[in-house]
């Protein structure tokens, strides 16, 4: 408990980073990401700094004039930054998200006495759903005598779909992240 402690007080203790990007699911379609990331464990190799990761993130995408989904969750991983400042990082993140339909969902109703049939609007509010995510990382990150870093983040995510099956996102994330302290 008192080691348990100890990391949790060291983990506050150090300056996180944080980012913030354009997060394009398919490539080209809008939305926004952002991202609290602190090193849990932390060593200098010859010629780089490898640090274990840990941190929540949270955004949203959508589709104009079809879905929408935000997402919140914690992610933890691996960072490599080198000694001009190149990072690369494999991070996987488990979380929630939110999907929710921009148009108009309608049924077909049948009057069981003509046979007619009406077109009734139904609703969707939305509908949350587990998500994990996979993303490799690379750009120039913060290093000791810089505070600020671009990264190119190609994120793959498993979102469960309404029809029990998954549903695969691919986004591509353009960050600015920034050394807290």
């Amino acid at each position: 408990m008192m080691l348990a402690a100890l990391a949790l007080a060291t983990v506050a203790a150090a300056a996180p980073d944080l980012s913030l990007g354009w997060y394009g699911q398919s490539g080209f379609r809008p939305g926004l990401r952002t991202e609290l990331q602190w090193a849990l464990a932390e060593g200098d190799g010859r010629a780089a700094h490898h640090a274990l990761v840990g941190g929540a993130d949270a955004g949203a995408w959508m589709v104009p004039n079809s879905l929408a989904m935000g997402f919140v969750g914690a992610t933890g991983g691996w960072v490599r930054t080198g000694e001009q400042g190149l990072r690369s990082e494999l991070v996987l993140g488990f979380g929630a998200a939110r999907l929710r339909s921009l148009v108009p969902v309608y049924t077909l109703e049948a009057d069981g006495m003509t046979g007619a049939a009406e077109l009734e609007p139904v609703s969707l509010p939305g509908h949350w759903r587990r998500v994990a995510s996979a993303r490799v990382g690379i750009g120039w990150g913060p290093t000791e005598t810089r505070r600020w870093g671009v990264m190119v983040r190609p994120t793959l995510q498993v979102v469960s779909a309404w029809n029990g099956g998954v549903a695969l996102p691919f986004a591509v994330e353009l960050a600015a992240v920034r050394r807290g302290g």
